[in-house]
């Protein structure tokens, strides 16, 4: 068994698209961006002896606070509450919310999540995550990368880094003052950061 975390590192939440937070004279915190955005997917995947392919075993999405948490079924032995666009058990498919960026199983479910429900997804537009391995922060006990500088046209002007195993705030390479959890709480979380 193997974890991958994939984060995110979005510049900014430009906060909700939702018509609450749009048209309301009252718009909950919920509905408000800030710079930087720690988003983050965790997969753990696993070699089936049987099919002699790696298949996802447990998957977790960040929802703002949380995780969407999706275990195997003991039935089909990958999480079948997720979508798969090539292969069953194999790359799950992430509904991202609209501005706010959190991560969902399926597009219904992205419109009741958030708090008041205000996220919405588009279910029209797909996008393959890339990871490329200049980007692979490594582990504890191997940091590839410890700070790092947006490679973003409009970001890298700032000269902002940003720290991704210290317990310094996330900030979205803006050099604004940063309002996002840092990723040290979700290294942590997953067992990347002891």
């Amino acid at each position: 068994m193997i974890r991958v975390l994939y984060l995110h590192s979005y510049h900014l939440d430009e906060g909700s698209v939702n018509a609450l937070c749009t048209y309301s004279i009252f718009k909950p915190s919920a509905c408000q961006g800030h710079f930087g955005d720690s988003e983050a997917i965790a997969l753990d995947i696993r070699w089936d002896f049987d099919s002699e392919h790696w298949v996802l075993h447990k998957a977790w999405y960040s929802q703002h606070n949380g995780y969407g948490i999706y275990p195997a079924s003991t039935s089909d032995g990958y999480p079948s509450s997720l979508e798969y666009p090539t292969k069953l058990g194999g790359r799950p498919r992430s509904y991202s919310s609209i501005g706010k960026h959190a991560n969902y199983a399926t597009s219904i479910e992205c419109g009741a999540g958030g708090r008041f429900g205000v996220d919405s997804c588009c279910s029209d537009r797909f996008e393959v995550l890339e990871a490329f391995g200049n980007a692979n922060i490594g582990s504890n006990t191997v940091r590839l990368l410890n700070c790092v500088q947006s490679t973003h046209p409009v970001y890298s002007q700032a000269g902002a880094t940003e720290c991704y195993w210290t317990g310094s705030a996330f900030g979205g390479w803006t050099g604004a003052l940063p309002s996002s959890d840092p990723y040290s709480a979700r290294l942590g979380y997953f067992a990347f950061l002891i």
